[in-house]
């Protein structure tokens, strides 16, 4: 299916949103699809380049590419259109902060996501990260728009959690930014199975996470289709 690659930045300012953790989960399920994909690292953090680093031999062959770019020249020609030849999808992890790198992402970028955990510092940090969507649609006509992933969702029921997930909704609404049906629960499997070098789709393949997953990566695959 290669061709023109399909870019998507993962962004928030907030950190501890899940970026990273969206990012490795749904590139490694495209990837099993039979999709090619690069996960860009563009946080100086480097959390993706170093699970890769530490990937489970037993499947590596079967994981995304990463690749570490924390610069803010990803827009620029010859830079991540050169990079992204040959794969599929693309994905920026970007780094939490609306600074230069995140800005250039989504110059890049087809699609933004920004996870959001379901909590006031989340959803506060939010309406300024959908701020810098709108802004870099002006210069950017490939960028559609930004989608919020809610991430770290209690996986019972609390009025806390709802309440969030409402605020959330409303703000999408007002704002003209959708919210995905699918979401990600707060799961052991995702911090265990990146400890590990894997994701949830190899770590527990029958389990809540890599269900989670499947629906995030189908709802993607149909919004951009």
């Amino acid at each position: 299916m290669i061709g023109v690659p399909m870019i998507i930045a993962i962004c928030q300012r907030k950190g501890g949103s899940g970026k990273t953790t969206l990012s490795i989960s749904l590139a490694c399920e495209l990837q099993s699809r039979g999709l090619s994909t690069l996960i860009v690292d563009a946080d100086p953090q480097g959390t993706a380049t170093d699970w890769r680093g530490a990937a489970d031999e037993t499947i590596e062959d079967q994981l995304p590419s990463v690749l570490a770019l924390a610069k803010d020249t990803l827009h620029r020609k010859g830079q991540l259109d050169r990079i992204a030849q040959g794969f599929d999808y693309v994905l920026i992890d970007c780094p939490p902060a609306l600074g230069a790198i995140t800005r250039s992402a989504l110059m890049a970028c087809d699609v933004a996501l920004l996870p959001t955990r379901p909590n006031a510092a989340d959803i506060w940090s939010l309406d300024s990260m959908i701020e810098l969507v709108h802004e870099a649609q002006s210069f950017n006509e490939r960028l559609t728009g930004g989608w919020v992933v809610l991430t770290q969702k209690p996986p019972r029921r609390s009025k806390g959690a709802e309440l969030g997930a409402e605020h959330l909704a409303s703000l999408s609404d007002s704002k003209g930014i959708e919210l995905f049906s699918s979401s990600m629960a707060n799961r052991v499997t995702y911090p265990n199975s990146m400890l590990n070098g894997s994701a949830p789709n190899f770590y527990e393949p029958k389990g809540k996470a890599a269900e989670e997953v499947i629906a995030i990566t189908n709802e993607l695959l149909k919004r951009i289709q």
